[in-house]
């Protein structure tokens, strides 16, 4: 299965006693983002972020996914409360709007060409205000992706921008312009490693 993910981090500096007390199971949900650290074995955990439920997949080491996509002529996201690895869509926004504690971001394609994180704080505000990370040339400074990038594919734009559709939901990732860009536009029916490689195949998800 293949697929396109976008995950979020937060490192606790210090862990109290307290937070062992949720385990994250739906009787014990974890009641900060920073706890998700405690996660040993992947898999759905939920959470109660100050009165605001929802449940999702958590990677070992505290990465909480925030939306999955799969090839194919879907659409916008789902924005939803409950999120897994088998079907396409992305948190709500106003879970999204709990998720200030958060300092690192995460892209993650299943097949492993594409794996890198970024800690810029405008990125980071983008999440939690629902808004697109990556519209065009404006947005390149913003692009210090790091990590494993097998095909070369680029986060830097050409000089084209996009202002409409640009809500996280709609669109993600936007290195407009470059043929070796990255496309994750949702509402363009667009999940790309690189926009001249065409959609990531169907039986994959990002």
């Amino acid at each position: 299965m293949k697929f396109i993910y976008l995950l979020i981090l937060s490192t606790l500096l210090f862990v109290c006693p307290v937070n062992f007390a949720q385990n994250g199971s739906i009787n014990q949900p974890f009641t900060s983002i920073g706890q998700a650290q405690n996660v040993t074995i992947d898999g759905i955990y939920y959470f109660n972020l100050t009165g605001t439920t929802f449940s999702t997949h958590v990677l070992s080491g505290g990465w909480v996914q925030v939306a999955i996509d799969f090839g194919g002529n879907l659409g916008s996201l789902p924005q939803l409360t409950d999120l897994n690895i088998a079907t396409r869509g992305i948190l709500n926004p106003s879970i999204l709007l709990k998720l200030g504690s958060a300092n690192k971001a995460r892209i993650r394609v299943s097949t492993g060409v594409l794996d890198v994180q970024n800690t810029n704080a405008t990125i980071l505000s983008r999440i939690v205000n629902n808004q697109a990370l990556h519209k065009g040339g404006n947005d390149n400074g913003l692009q210090t992706w790091t990590g494993t990038n097998t095909t070369g594919a680029t986060f830097s734009a050409g000089g084209c921008n996009a202002t409409t559709n640009i809500a996280l939901h709609q669109r993600i990732i936007h290195a407009a312009c470059m043929g070796a860009g990255v496309h994750w536009i949702p509402f363009d029916n667009s999940p790309q490693v690189q926009s001249n490689l065409g959609n990531i195949a169907s039986n994959q998800y990002s």
